[in-house]
């Protein structure tokens, strides 16, 4: 996360239920949270647009594949730059 620490282990880690990844209940770590809300709202538009593939929508955000796949499933951090 920008400006954020360098961290171990992945969001869906704190959940209390990480099987349930998305929905699980976070505890313990509130950029966890976040990182989920962001994989809903992602999981939710590519549901809405399947014609969508992770492949153009990586191209179209300039978002790496496997950033986005890594997002969706919780097992990884956004990261990002200060302009």
């Amino acid at each position: 996360m920008t400006g954020g620490r360098a961290r171990t282990a992945p969001p869906w880690s704190y959940a209390v239920d990480p099987e349930t990844w998305p929905d699980a209940r976070i505890t313990g770590e509130p950029a966890a949270a976040v990182v989920q809300t962001i994989a809903r709202r992602l999981a939710a538009a590519l549901r809405e647009r399947p014609e969508l593939s992770l492949r153009a929508l990586a191209a179209q955000s300039n978002v790496g594949r496997q950033t986005i796949g890594d997002l969706l499933a919780g097992a990884g951090w956004p990261a990002g730059r200060m302009s």
